[in-house]
């Protein structure tokens, strides 16, 4: 049963938008290139769900694990600040902009930007 008093919060607002575009940060956000680092640093992570995530084999097994525990502790808006310290800015404006749209209609540059950011040419 979900508090009331989250009802309103910011983070609830962003632990909807981590919900309805669950699957496109699955298979696009990296957590590997610090974004698990930094949510241990602000406390969003302890240390042992930090390990428990990186011991999980596959990319997807592992930001689905995140995934559960950023919405397990309603800790959304510390998410997506910590993409952006991770710099993966793209990921956390996607999440921002698109809250309410269908996650199957990315943005015609996103993929474009994705893919540069990941090579590491931006």
């Amino acid at each position: 049963m979900a508090d009331d008093r989250y009802e309103n919060s910011t983070d609830d607002v962003a632990g909807k938008a981590i919900e309805q575009h669950r699957v496109f940060l699955e298979e696009r956000m990296d957590s590997d290139s610090g974004l698990l680092d930094k949510l241990l640093a602000n406390k969003t992570l302890s240390r042992k769900e930090h390990t428990v995530i990186k011991c999980k084999d596959s990319m997807y097994d592992r930001n689905g694990l995140l995934l559960d525990y950023i919405l397990e502790k309603r800790k959304g808006d510390s998410f997506i600040e910590a993409l952006r310290s991770a710099e993966q800015t793209h990921v956390a404006n996607y999440l921002n902009a698109n809250a309410s749209k269908d996650e199957n209609e990315l943005p015609e540059c996103f993929e474009a930007t994705h893919r540069v950011l990941r090579i590491g040419i931006a």
